[in-house]
C-alpha cells in the first residue's frame, strides 16, 4: 500500500478529510490535491464529498476494497518473513523516541540480552507518527513511546510513568519573584528533601515568558500547548526542536522555558543557568507505553521483551 492509499483509507475511516488531515499531521488543502490527483488517474471520483459524512462513490468503494486487500496480502507477508527472521537470526525491531533510544533503551537491552544471549535488539528512531509507520508496515515489533498512536490499529500496553518539569533560564527575573518554588539543578539531581517541599504552581505566572517546544508530531508539543491553554494563555514560542536533550540545551542558553523529563537530570551535565518548578496541572504526568499491531502475531521475542519490560 502507497502513501496516497494510506491517505484514502484514513479519509474513510475518519469520514472527513479535515478529521483524516489531523490524524496524517498534513493540512487538508494537501490532502484534498492528493486524492484528486489519484482520481484524475483513475478517471473516476472515490468520493461523494457533498455528503456528511463524505461517502465513496461505487468506484471509491471498489478501490478502497482493493487496497484492504492488497493491505491484507501485505500483511500476511511481512508476517510470513518476520517468522523467517525471528527462526534465523532472532531479532527484536523496536522504535522509539531519540532520547529513549539514547538513555533508557541501551541498558535494558543490555540486561535483556544477559537474559537471552540469542536475541538481538535493532532500534529504529524518530516521532509519533513516523513511528505509526514503521509499526503499520511491520518494520518494527513493538514501539515504545508516549503515544497515543491509532487506537484502531494498534494495541497499547501501559508501562511506566514520568513526570515533566518547568526549566527556567536563571536570567530571568520571574525567578526572583517565585524564588520560594524554584529548585535548582543539584536538588532535582540528588532527590534532595527540597524538592519535595517544593509547592507546585501555575504556569500562569511564566505566561510572559517565551517558550521552547517540541515540534507537532511530538506529545511534548501537544501536552505544552495544552498546559498553557488551562493556564489561560497562548505560548510565545522562540524556538521548535526535535529532542529533549535540544530542549534542555536551548532553554540553558537562555531561549525560553521548556517543559523536561524529570530523570534527564541524570543524564547531562549540571548547570546553574536554569532554575525549575513544579507547574500544578495534571498533563505533567505521562504515561510511556508499549504499542504493537492488533493484526498479525507478536513474535516469541517481542512477548518475552514486553515480560522483561514488566519487571524493570
Amino acid at each position: 500500500m502507497n502513501r496516497n492509499q494510506e491517505y484514502i483509507l484514513t479519509i474513510v475511516e475518519e469520514g472527513s478529510f479535515s478529521k483524516a488531515a489531523d490524524r496524517l499531521y498534513i493540512s487538508q488543502p494537501a490532502l484534498s490535491i492528493i486524492v484528486k490527483k489519484t482520481e484524475d488517474e483513475l478517471g473516476l471520483p472515490l468520493f461523494n464529498r457533498t455528503s456528511k459524512p463524505i461517502t465513496l462513490t461505487p468506484a471509491g468503494k471498489i478501490y478502497v476494497e482493493y487496497i484492504k486487500r492488497m493491505q491484507a496480502l501485505d500483511e500476511q507477508l511481512q508476517q510470513e518473513l518476520n517468522s523467517i527472521r525471528e527462526q534465523e537470526k532472532g531479532t527484536l525491531n523496536i522504535g522509539t523516541s531519540n532520547y529513549f533510544s539514547s538513555y533508557i533503551l541501551p541498558e535494558l537491552s543490555h540486561r535483556f540480552k544477559q537474559q537471552y544471549p540469542r536475541y538481538t535488539i535493532a532500534i529504529s528512531e524518530g516521532n509519533n507518527p513516523y513511528l505509526s509507520q514503521l509499526l503499520q508496515s511491520s518494520d518494527i515489533d513493538l514501539a515504545i513511546c508516549l503515544g497515543p498512536l491509532d487506537a484502531k490499529a494498534f494495541n497499547l500496553l501501559p508501562w511506566k510513568e514520568e513526570h515533566l518539569i518547568l526549566a527556567v533560564p536563571a536570567s530571568y527575573p520571574i525567578n526572583e519573584k517565585l524564588s520560594q518554588y524554584r529548585l535548582t539543578f543539584a536538588d532535582l539531581q540528588k532527590h534532595t528533601p527540597l524538592e519535595a517541599e517544593r509547592e507546585a504552581i501555575s504556569l500562569s505566572h511564566f505566561a510572559n515568558c517565551d517558550f521552547i517546544v517540541m515540534k507537532r508530531g511530538n506529545d511534548g508539543y501537544t501536552r505544552t500547548l495544552s498546559m498553557c491553554h488551562n493556564a489561560g494563555f497562548k505560548p510565545k514560542v522562540s524556538m521548535y526542536v526535535d529532542q529533549m536533550t535540544t530542549n534542555f540545551n536551548a532553554a540553558k542558553q537562555g531561549h525560553g522555558c521548556a517543559f523536561l523529563r524529570t530523570d534527564i537530570f541524570d543524564y547531562v551535565a549540571e548547570t546553574d543557568k536554569l532554575f525549575f518548578y513544579k507547574i500544578d496541572d495534571p498533563l505533567t504526568t505521562r504515561h510511556i507505553n508499549i504499542y504493537y499491531k492488533k493484526t498479525g502475531e507478536l513474535s516469541k521475542t517481542a512477548r518475552k521483551f514486553i515480560d522483561f519490560l514488566k519487571c524493570n
